[in-house]
C-alpha cells in the first residue's frame, strides 16, 4: 500500500463522520454514477471518502478539478 500524500491544502477543515451522517456527494465521471461519503469541509470545498471498491474514481481525478457534484443529506431532506 503506498503512503497517502502530504496534505497541502492550506485552510482548516470541519471534519464529518460520515458514518453517523450519511451525507453523501454524487456525481458522474466517465459516464459513471458514483456516490461517496462527505468527509470534511472547507472554505475552498469538499472531501470526500473513497470506498475501496470505488478506487478507479482516483484515476480520473487531478489536483484542483472542478466538477458538478449533488450534495445530500437525510438533514437537509424535506419529508
Amino acid at each position: 500500500m503506498e503512503p497517502l500524500p502530504e496534505d497541502r491544502r492550506r485552510q482548516d477543515r470541519a471534519f464529518v463522520e460520515p458514518y453517523t451522517t450519511n451525507t453523501f456527494l454524487e456525481f458522474t465521471l466517465s459516464g459513471r454514477a458514483h456516490r461517496c461519503l462527505l468527509l470534511d469541509v472547507s472554505p475552498g470545498g469538499l472531501g470526500m471518502l473513497i470506498l475501496q471498491t470505488e478506487k478507479e474514481v482516483l484515476e480520473h481525478l487531478r489536483p484542483g478539478t472542478r466538477m458538478s457534484m449533488a450534495y445530500t443529506s437525510p438533514e437537509a431532506t424535506v419529508p
